[in-house]
């Protein structure tokens, strides 16, 4: 991937965490007390908290990206699916800082847009989680970890 390409990537996570508490804040006042708090499968809400715990997604996301962004300036503490060799290492390294960058955008992008969709909720903008959506994020983190792990194999 091109450097500035990555480089823009990188700063993705944080923008969606300034967008989601932003969005929160914006619309903080005119919720109710009780917000929707967790999500079946679905997408119907199945239990309620207090709309201070709304600011709980993005400061997760932020804590993760914080970790995994350090993780993949540290390639060599990471655990790989097969021995590092002076022969593999620098293509094991790419594939795993690869692999905390797309972790990093694709749980940013879920978790954050699931906190703006719980604001929607909360507003009765919207009745429910799409499971559409609900199965492409899942899908879209489990193929990216998979995929990375297969690569990581090769």
């Amino acid at each position: 991937m091109a450097r500035p390409l990555v480089r823009a990537l990188g700063w993705l996570p944080l923008l969606t965490v300034v967008a989601a508490a932003g969005w929160i804040l914006v619309h903080y006042a005119a919720l109710p007390a009780l917000v929707p708090s967790h999500f079946g499968l679905s997408g119907w809400p199945d239990a309620y908290a207090g709309k201070a715990t709304l600011f709980v997604l993005p400061g997760i996301v932020l804590g993760l990206d914080l970790l995994l962004g350090l993780l993949g300036r540290h390639p060599e503490w990471g655990n790989y699916p097969v021995e590092v060799t002076e022969h593999n290492r620098a293509r094991l390294h790419s594939q795993f800082r690869g692999l905390m960058l797309t972790t990093r955008v694709l749980m940013a992008l879920t978790l954050n847009s699931m906190a703006i969709l719980t604001v929607e909720i909360a507003r009765q903008h919207l009745e429910r989680l799409s499971p559409v959506w609900i199965g492409i994020c899942i899908g879209a983190l489990l193929i990216g970890t998979i995929t990375s792990a297969w690569r990581m194999r090769r």
